[in-house]
């Protein structure tokens, strides 16, 4: 019973230590639009996978059983959410090539500089 709150702690040590004293560098998150769209894609799907839960458990068919049901919409739901999170990804791997110029001009003008 005494070792119930040691994982919380054990995570809470890892992230204290392995934070910088002056804190991480962040960008703003709505600083990029298709962040703001992606957060709110999954917060309308965790709904769709919440309702869809409880409105199975509800219903209770008896064949197949539940488990399946819940199982076979569990795997659908999440490769959903993986394939928005790749086009994710994909659009900031777009982001990143077409920046690759620009980055470099700055690089050689503080190169130069120095």
């Amino acid at each position: 019973m005494l070792i119930a709150p040691l994982p919380m702690l054990v995570l809470w040590a890892l992230l204290h230590f392995s934070t910088p004293r002056k804190g991480l560098p962040v960008s703003r998150f709505d600083a990029q639009p298709e962040n703001r769209r992606f957060l709110l894609f999954w917060l309308f799907w965790v709904c769709v996978g919440l309702a869809g839960s409880f409105i199975l458990i509800a219903v209770n068919p008896k064949f197949p059983p539940t488990i399946v049901w819940l199982a076979a919409g569990g795997t659908i739901w999440f490769a959903v959410l993986m394939y928005k999170a790749v086009q994710l990804d994909r659009l900031r791997q777009q982001d990143d090539k077409k920046r690759i110029p620009e980055a470099l001009t700055e690089w050689e003008e503080a190169d130069s500089v120095s």
